[in-house]
């Protein structure tokens, strides 16, 4: 009788268990590809990226839907500017 009544918990376990074993695998691979990465690459050259990746996020003077019409208009593809809004009106 007990048995039976512990039954729920005891799946319910069961399939904590396996939600957790299933992401740890998937959460495994985009780790083993990043070091994989590196390794090929070299720490020096990805640390190098990551820095430029980090002072072209700091360096962007404009917000992004503008940054991307105007890279748009150079490109040659005509996007209009997107309209002006209260957060778009500095001009730093």
């Amino acid at each position: 009788m007990v048995r039976l009544l512990l039954a729920p918990f005891r799946i319910a376990l069961q399939l904590l268990r396996g939600g957790f074993r299933a992401g740890y695998v998937v959460a495994r691979v985009p780790v083993r590809t990043t070091g994989r990465i590196v390794r090929v690459a070299g720490a020096a050259s990805t640390v190098a990226f990551l820095i430029g990746v980090a002072v072209g996020v700091l360096l962007t003077p404009v917000p992004g839907a503008r940054a991307r019409a105007a890279l748009l208009r150079r490109v040659g593809r005509g996007a209009a500017a997107p309209a002006a809004t209260a957060d778009d009106t500095h001009t730093g």
